[in-house]
């Protein structure tokens, strides 16, 4: 069975694909220098507090907190906490 030009190309491109020691050393030089940004995924509970923890351990990345419930985004941005968790204004 032959294979297609797309599996083909994809296994190239792999071989070319910086390591995971390159990658990580990239990431560090980010982090160090102030330019790595991490995004999360869900605004609600869970998604915010681990970025809100996340962003207070590593106050020279940039947290970026994406949601589709617009409302929920909205309270956030208006420094509102959408719902109560002990100690989270300390941190917001």
């Amino acid at each position: 069975m032959q294979s297609s030009p797309e599996v083909v190309n994809s296994a190239q491109n792999l071989s070319s694909s910086p390591s995971t020691l390159e990658r990580c050393a990239e990431l560090l030089l980010k982090h160090s220098s102030g330019s790595l940004v991490v995004t999360s995924i869900g605004a609600g509970y869970v998604g915010a507090l681990t970025a809100i923890t996340m962003a207070c351990k590593n106050p020279n990345t940039l947290f970026k907190v994406c949601d589709i419930n617009e409302e929920l985004i909205d309270s956030w941005n208006a420094c509102e906490l959408p719902f109560y968790e002990p100690l989270l204004d300390e941190y917001f």
